[in-house]
């Protein structure tokens, strides 16, 4: 049984050579899955400005509203996603960077 503080600082994702493969797989696995459904929803977005400028009764003011609405949400979620990437890549050259100290000192 794990107590939740090991899980806490646990690392996140194994560093290089250390046997825990698991964890940089589950990562790309995870970061291409959220990069696939960005760009859905990228998608929906521009056929939905497309369908609402195309069509002058849809093209109302508060459909335009909701549609920049929709648009500011993808790209805060867009940049997010970006900013976590960075940390967890810079998360894991320190563990990496650490783990290859350790194993020197050893």
């Amino acid at each position: 049984m794990t107590s939740e503080s090991d899980s806490d600082t646990a690392p996140l994702i194994a560093p290089s050579g250390s046997g825990g493969g698991g964890g940089d797989r589950l990562y790309e696995t995870l970061s291409e899955e959220l990069d696939g459904l960005l760009k859905k929803l990228a998608k929906v977005n521009d056929d939905m400005t497309e369908i609402a400028t195309s069509n002058p009764a849809l093209g109302t003011p508060a459909a335009i509203h909701t549609i920049q609405r929709h648009r500011d949400i993808l790209q805060d979620y867009s940049q997010e996603f970006k900013k976590t990437q960075t940390n967890l890549r810079s998360r894991r050259e320190r563990e990496e960077l650490l783990h290859g100290v350790k194993k020197e000192i050893e």
